[in-house]
């Protein structure tokens, strides 16, 4: 960040102290994109090491098990591991700036919210399907009963209501739900219709829930690689003051 106040160097801030503020955020962000993009490159490279055959030393179970070397051991495997998934989320998605890291994740993200409020508008819609082809089966079922009530004679109707309570209950309450739905009109129950649209937004629905999945994972992988970048980030700095005490070069 330095280097780039000595090449862009901001206003006075005493004479514009908005103007010096703006460029010194610019001058941030820039600093943490360059940042981020020489990180997002050293995993770059790192993935072309993961392909080699990599010796990962003895095992744990040949040697002798002292806690210290084992925990440092399974701390090892597992920033491996945190840095192979993040190079494979990478590469996966030929990122190698901070700007391509952003705009994926951005698009995961987006596409899992839509893909929820998809699949909750099919599954109101298929409730509303199931409760119309519960109710059809209301009609079918207690039909024959009560329309053998409506044809008794009115004074052996009550004992008849009394003795069929529930079917002449169940059979009332659907043909009121169907006059509601239908508003009115007299036109038959598109059952078939129903049946069909509802097997149809089934098989949508699983697919789209299949995709969620997938995409929940997506994001979890992107936390993995945001999180690899920041420890990467903050591994740096350790791991130059190591590479200068054994007098190497970076």
């Amino acid at each position: 960040m330095l280097d780039m106040l000595v090449f862009n160097p901001p206003p006075d801030k005493t004479a514009d102290g908005l103007a010096w503020a703006a460029h010194m955020a610019e001058v941030h962000r820039t600093a943490e994109k360059v940042m981020l993009d020489e990180v997002v490159l050293r995993l770059t490279v790192k993935a072309v090491m993961l392909s080699e055959d990599v010796d990962y030393g003895p095992h744990l179970e040949e040697i002798d098990h002292n806690n210290s070397f084992e925990k440092t051991q399974k701390y090892r495997l597992s920033n491996f591991k945190r840095h192979a998934e993040t190079c494979n989320f990478l590469m996966k998605y030929h990122i190698n700036e901070g700007e391509q890291l952003y705009n994926v994740v951005k698009k995961i993200s987006d596409r899992h919210a839509a893909v929820a409020t998809a699949i909750k508008e099919k599954m109101r819609r298929l409730d509303t399907l199931e409760k119309h082809l519960f109710m059809n089966e209301y009609l079918k079922l207690n039909k024959s009963v009560y329309r053998k009530y409506t044809r008794l004679d009115p004074k052996k109707q009550n004992g008849y209501k009394a003795k069929h309570a529930v079917e002449i209950q169940l059979y009332e309450e659907a043909r009121d739900y169907f006059k509601a739905v239908m508003n009115g009109r007299k036109d038959p129950l598109p059952i078939k219709s129903w049946e069909k649209e509802w097997e149809t937004l089934t098989a949508e629905k699983y697919g789209l829930v299949a995709e969620y999945y997938e995409l929940a994972d997506e994001i979890k992988a992107a936390e993995t690689v945001i999180r690899g970048l920041k420890m990467m980030e903050q591994d740096e700095p350790q791991r130059t003051r190591a590479q200068r005490v054994n007098g190497m070069e970076l």
